[in-house]
């Protein structure tokens, strides 16, 4: 299997993740518990349609990061995009992050936000991160292009010593270091 099949599968299984993980899965808290949390909040039925809409949002986000190469300014905007979606994502969260029961006559208050902050830091690094790439390669897309060709054509041009790593020119019959017959694969 080659590398490019294993990425494709990789971005299938990634998305599918990320599709049950900010859509199904809220839709299915929604649906079993949905109608025990409107005795608590008000707006249940909004926040938990802008979770599930969000959460397809940032899934299709994902999907695209891997349609465009590694440093390209498409595939920084996606990844930013898909940041600042899940940022909002968990912050639509935290609004449901309040639970009460009443439990004789005392109220007992429960509130996670502190749990839904913590979540949202590696996102809040995640979209720094995205930004700092995303003027990365507004400033040096020509390095980046030039790298790209370069590792493309070492690819092309060379192979690796079985035994010894040495870099090989294709057209040698013996690796010079080490004189380990090479093998050529085919096109």
């Amino acid at each position: 299997m080659s590398t490019i099949e294993i990425n494709k599968i990789y971005q299938l299984i990634t998305t599918f993740l990320s599709l049950i993980l900010t859509a199904v899965l809220p839709l299915i808290v929604f649906l079993l518990i949905g109608s025990a949390i409107k005795i608590y909040l008000a707006n249940v039925e909004f926040i938990m349609s802008m979770i599930i809409i969000i959460g397809i949002l940032a899934t299709s986000a994902r999907y695209f990061i891997y349609q465009y190469p590694q440093f390209s300014k498409k595939r920084a905007l996606f990844s930013l995009f898909n940041s600042m979606l899940l940022l909002i994502y968990f912050g639509f969260f935290s609004l449901l992050s309040s639970l009460g029961t009443l439990h004789q006559t005392t109220y007992i208050a429960i509130s996670f936000q502190g749990v839904f902050f913590l979540l949202s830091l590696p996102w809040i690094v995640f979209l720094i991160r995205d930004i700092y790439n995303l003027v990365d390669f507004s400033l040096h897309e020509e390095d980046y292009i030039t790298l790209a060709r370069k590792q493309k054509f070492e690819l092309k041009t060379f192979v690796r010593c079985s035994r010894c790593g040495y870099k090989v020119k294709i057209g040698l019959k013996l690796c010079p270091r080490c004189r380990t017959p090479l093998q050529h694969k085919s096109s």
